[in-house]
């Protein structure tokens, strides 16, 4: 799926992913790295292998784009300095191996913070900052009001279609905001904020090997519960 943020292409991938034709540069946000294992280092039970679902998901995006030279991490690499632990930096190092001559960029998310180094020497270069990849700007979070077309993760968005008292579908999804793309959450272990969206926003929810966008009358509005 196709769509214009501000005048720059952008390509919506199944995977959850964005990708610039232009530039070369694949998008992924909230991976939330560790996560299952900064769970269970806190009592809770939750199931092992999650990071590495999670980088099986990172590497479907990039089939999905063959042509890729460098991958932008929107923030939320990591979820914990209690999830940094040597298997799943072992599972980080068997994926890297694989993918030698992609450029890996990280913007530093708010669960990110203190770990910037470990990024780095996971061989990424890690902006602090708004990145500028052609014509868009790279976040993590969202800006209320953007200085440009920009590309942002952090809210971790999933639509929610009710029949009746009853979910008949609930999907991350991709959600266009003015001049504003919020990609969803790559992350296995990762929770979804249902969306609110207000006039004129878009809606895409990855749909098998295709996106598919969501027609304007079963958005859940603002103004009313969804």
């Amino acid at each position: 799926m196709e769509i214009e943020i501000g005048g720059a292409s952008v390509t919506l991938l199944p995977p959850g992913g964005a990708w610039i034709p232009a530039e070369e540069a694949v998008l992924v946000a909230d991976l939330h790295l560790g996560k299952g294992a900064a769970f269970r280092a806190a009592g809770r039970a939750v199931p092992a292998g999650t990071s590495q679902e999670t980088l099986g998901r990172l590497s479907d995006v990039l089939r999905a784009a063959p042509s890729a030279r460098v991958l932008w991490i929107l923030g939320d690499l990591f979820h914990a300095d209690a999830g940094v632990t040597p298997r799943m930096a072992d599972a980080w190092a068997r994926w890297r191996a694989r993918h030698p001559e992609l450029g890996v960029g990280l913007v530093a998310g708010n669960h990110d913070r203190g770990l910037e180094e470990v990024a780095r020497r996971w061989h990424m270069e890690v902006r602090d900052d708004v990145v500028r990849v052609g014509g868009l700007l790279l976040a993590h979070h969202p800006p209320e009001s953007p200085d440009g077309p920009t590309v942002a993760g952090h809210l971790h968005p999933v639509f929610r279609l009710r029949d009746g008292r009853r979910w008949r579908m609930r999907s991350p999804c991709f959600w266009v905001r003015g001049e504003v793309l919020i990609l969803p959450a790559l992350g296995a272990l990762v929770d979804g904020a249902g969306i609110r969206t207000g006039a004129g926003d878009r809606v895409f929810v990855p749909a098998g090997d295709q996106v598919l966008e969501i027609p304007s009358a079963q958005l859940p509005s603002s103004a009313r519960a969804g």
